[in-house]
């Protein structure tokens, strides 16, 4: 059998609490946004899985759609206990800039589980 766990994106439905689009420049100041507190949210549900006695939590999986597979492909990269991945796509306007922002953090000795300050 399978456990799943679908959880809203940051500013919808249940995640009202932030919105969607923020990035103020005190919020800048801290590297605090959008895309990585999805991602701290993602690697939470991840945490709460391995909790449930009755998930083998060396078989655990990520999949998603539009921003869920955003968060797949980000979700993967970071946390190595995600044993099988299956983004189904993603929407960035942004991609190479993603991209140009990563690679300056592996240049520069940033780990990927950790956010650069600069993005």
């Amino acid at each position: 059998g399978f456990v799943v766990f679908n959880y809203d994106m940051v500013g919808y439905s249940d995640s009202k609490q932030t919105p969607h689009v923020f990035g103020n420049p005190t919020e800048q100041l801290w590297s605090f946004g959008p895309l990585g507190l999805q991602l701290w949210n993602s690697i939470r549900v991840v945490d709460f899985l391995e909790s449930l006695p009755e998930v083998d939590k060396t078989k655990l999986g990520a999949t998603g759609a539009s921003g869920g597979g955003t968060q797949t492909f980000l979700l993967t990269a970071v946390d190595d206990r995600i044993r099988a991945s299956a983004p189904v796509n993603m929407v960035s306007a942004n991609l190479d800039t993603l991209k140009t922002h990563l690679l300056s953090c592996l240049a520069n000795g940033v780990h990927l589980n950790y956010r650069c300050s600069s993005w």
